[in-house]
């Protein structure tokens, strides 16, 4: 079995690889808000990195606060550990040992090529 209880045969479906992956998979994976977030946080870390401290990043970005309250960063890391830190490992996205509680992004070029689209698009939707 893999880390996510799935056969570890049919574990990843990469997205990065060069399997040709459509960028709308890509864009249906990231569509939520926060894993756009979590990825730009681990941009930024090239290496290995606590889910707590990506939660309280997380947290402090999303509500202006420089000290968020522990329940608010208990919330998002559960958030983090049973939602998409899951979803993106499945994806190759990125690499999330929950046992450990840690996660790095893996090279994911065509995921920041997807990102950068979906920011230029919010800059016109935007009217900026």
């Amino acid at each position: 079995m893999g880390t996510h209880g799935r056969p570890a045969s049919t574990e990843r479906r990469s997205l990065t690889s060069g399997s040709g992956k459509r960028t709308s998979e890509i864009i249906r994976l990231l569509a939520p808000r926060r894993r756009q977030r979590l990825v730009a946080i681990l941009e930024k870390r090239p290496a290995t990195i606590d889910r707590h401290v990506v939660a309280r990043t997380l947290v402090t970005e999303e509500s202006d606060t420089n000290v968020p309250g522990s329940a608010a960063v208990q919330r998002v890391e559960i958030d983090l550990h049973h939602n998409h830190l899951p979803a993106l490992d499945e994806a190759g996205v990125v690499q999330y040992d929950p046992e450990r509680g840690t996660v790095q992004l893996r090279d994911t070029s065509q995921v920041k090529r997807v990102l950068a689209m979906v920011d230029r698009q919010r800059g016109y939707s935007s009217g900026l």
